[in-house]
């Protein structure tokens, strides 16, 4: 089964981008959610494998692990994960945060129809909401003959939740990531798992490879999800954003005197293009992730200038040759 862990021509998009918010969801059909958090605690077992049979096996066998060694589900287990107390907590909360879902589902019934139409879907992606213990955010499997997306809605409590508190251990949990881990962001990771498994892994090993590559996921991602802020899309608070849009030129001249664009040293450049508090070497204020920042400039002004598709902007694999034909420069 496959899971990824935690996403046409753009004239039309683009067109459709630039209408005003209030018209977003003009006609749209909202995507179906299915409460399956809420649902492992009202079905048997077999209720809930019959009615949705794949993610049953993915979050019975993977994200929880309540499997007998014969291969069922251990009713026992299952119940011993349902009890607990910091289960039960969780389910509590989001149950409270997210009574209401039908915001979510026009979101993504709108990102849905936008992805199918990039990347000729036939179908929209099903949605099914879960709880993990902390463990998965987003999850894509699929689910009979299209996409499925699961969306760890603990893993979305606010960022006041205190994820710090129940594991200041683990780095994933840092605080300049666990900003994030709310309402305004879920639809964003939702499609984010999407696009990602349609634009694979990194094909190169250099900062410019990186940046580009990531750039297009943010441009991608700006495309599909019209509705949300570039704060959003970037996951930086407005001051972050703001420092960036002021020191573009700053942080493009970093990089040619620092010589980074062809740097292989994941220990130079890892805080460039991963989750991190700063962009060590530049000014305070500098957030982390700066050079996905410019990769996402970069790869816009391509775009603005060559009417190709999503897919094909995908198969452009040329870091330097589209940064040349983008003919970017800082502002």
């Amino acid at each position: 089964m496959r899971i990824r862990i935690s996403v046409l021509f753009l004239s039309g998009l683009i067109l459709f981008s630039s209408c005003q918010s209030d018209s977003y969801f003009t006609d749209v059909a909202p995507a179906e959610i299915i409460r399956f958090d809420q649902a492992l605690r009202q079905q048997s077992i077999s209720e809930l494998e019959a009615a949705h049979p794949a993610f049953s096996d993915l979050y019975f066998k993977q994200l929880i692990q309540v499997e007998q060694d014969s291969g069922g589900v251990s009713k026992e287990a299952l119940d011993q994960f349902l009890d607990d107390e910091f289960i039960e907590h969780l389910n509590q909360k989001s149950d409270s945060i997210y009574s209401d879902m039908s915001d979510i589902a026009l979101e993504l019934g709108l990102s849905f129809d936008l992805f199918a139409e990039a990347f000729q879907k036939p179908v929209r992606p099903s949605v099914y909401t879960y709880i993990s213990g902390l463990a998965y955010q987003c999850v894509l499997f699929d689910d009979e003959a299209k996409d499925g997306v699961g969306i760890g809605l603990d893993m979305f409590l606010g960022d006041a939740h205190p994820y710090i508190d129940l594991s200041f251990e683990n780095p994933a949990f840092s605080s300049y990531i666990v900003r994030t881990f709310n309402r305004d962001h879920l639809s964003k990771k939702a499609v984010e798992s999407l696009v990602q498994n349609e634009q694979g892994e990194c094909r190169g090993n250099r900062l410019i490879d990186y940046m580009i590559h990531n750039g297009k996921k943010l441009y991608i991602l700006e495309q599909l999800l019209p509705y949300v802020s570039d704060t959003v899309i970037m996951e930086f608070t407005p001051d972050q954003l703001q420092w960036c849009e002021q020191n573009e030129r700053e942080i493009w001249s970093h990089f040619f005197r620092e010589d980074l664009f062809y740097e292989t040293d994941m220990r130079k450049i890892n805080k460039l293009i991963f989750p991190s508090p700063t962009s060590p070497g530049m000014p305070t204020g500098a957030p982390g992730r700066t050079a996905n920042y410019v990769g996402w400039k970069i790869v816009s002004k391509f775009m603005q200038r060559h009417q190709i598709t999503i897919r094909e902007l995908l198969d452009w694999q040329d870091s330097q040759s589209l940064l040349d034909k983008s003919k970017y420069k800082p502002v």
